[in-house]
């Protein structure tokens, strides 16, 4: 992992000289990100996303991630003992990308979709569990930077706020991918 953060770092030193292509239209990105959730407690998070860039500025997204939540769950009833909890986001939406130069090009984000939770909850009888699942609608609003390593490849950290039942924040750090 060291390693990893090291050949980062490198590659960032370069990044500026680099032919890096943040202002190309009628791009596809497809990207995969590690983070954190909190609000619901803290907990690990992993998205991916598929984004065309419509022009300099305007990129469409869809985005699924996936929180495991452990023994919080996202709906919990008054007495209800949790086992295990997973929470699921399918969103869609825009990014609003600023190019401040070839290699660095902050964005805004609005988006909507569905959240999806299941749990495991020990029965009444505390002899077993029963799987439960609820799903809800999501708005979300949030900022994040493209950084350019090469022509193709970048690195992407976001903070996304989602509003729901529950409102709770995700922060992420990912790679992507451009091709034509």
């Amino acid at each position: 992992m060291q390693r990893l953060i090291q050949l980062v770092i490198l590659a960032a030193g370069f990044a500026p000289t680099l032919a890096a292509q943040a202002d190309e239209a009628d791009v596809w990105e497809v990207s995969g990100a590690l983070g954190a959730l909190t609000g619901l407690g803290s907990h690990p998070s992993v998205s991916a996303s598929l984004a065309n860039a419509q022009s300099t500025a305007v990129y469409p997204f869809f985005e699924a991630s996936y929180t495991p939540l452990g023994d919080r769950a996202y709906q919990r009833s008054a007495g209800q003992v949790t086992n295990r909890s997973s929470l699921y986001e399918f969103t869609g939406g825009v990014h609003f990308n600023a190019v401040v130069r070839p290699n660095f090009a902050p964005y805004l984000a609005v988006g909507a979709g569905v959240l999806y939770a299941s749990s495991d909850v020990v029965t009444s009888n505390g002899r077993g569990t029963a799987r439960m699942s609820d799903a809800d609608g999501v708005f979300h609003i949030g900022a994040g930077l493209r950084y350019y390593l090469s022509r193709r490849w970048g690195v992407r950290p976001e903070l996304k706020f989602c509003f729901s039942d529950r409102t709770f924040a995700r922060a992420t750090i990912g790679f992507f991918y451009r091709f034509p």
